[in-house]
């Protein structure tokens, strides 16, 4: 069975319909019917977060018996992602580390704008506070 066919037993077994799922993905009825017709091809983002709302594995929905899967990740900066040569676990795992550490330096990432941020605001009172001893 093809991933696009997996995609559509599965949410018709979840008893959801195309625009619950669409919803859920925040995106159009006709982009998510693409999906199951296999008429655009899946990111691995788009993969997740399918996998997530059908509340399974992304692994669970990869096509088993096709020999080449393209995954594009950034169509806009010419990223992608190939992977040839049937379902390979390895590959999938390393891609699913690669994810969670990137969502990890995203975290730090905000944690760190927030401490930046309330260091600037602590030195703009201080600025203040030099002003008015100045006056």
């Amino acid at each position: 069975m093809k991933t696009h066919e997996k995609i559509q037993a599965i949410r018709k077994a979840k008893g959801l319909t195309q625009d619950d799922l669409a919803e859920q993905l925040n995106m159009s009825k006709n982009g998510y019917a693409n999906i199951e017709q296999n008429n655009t091809k899946l990111t691995i983002d788009k993969l997740v977060q399918i996998s997530a709302v059908l509340g399974i594995e992304p692994k669970q929905l990869l096509d088993n018996g096709s020999d080449v899967f393209h995954f594009f990740t950034d169509i806009k900066n010419n990223t992608h992602n190939h992977y040839s040569g049937g379902v390979d676990e390895q590959r999938l795992k390393n891609l699913e580390q690669e994810v969670f550490y990137l969502k990890q330096m995203i975290e730090q990432k905000d944690i760190t704008i927030s401490a930046l941020m309330s260091e600037n605001k602590a030195l703009k009172g201080l600025l203040g506070q030099n002003s008015s001893d100045v006056v």
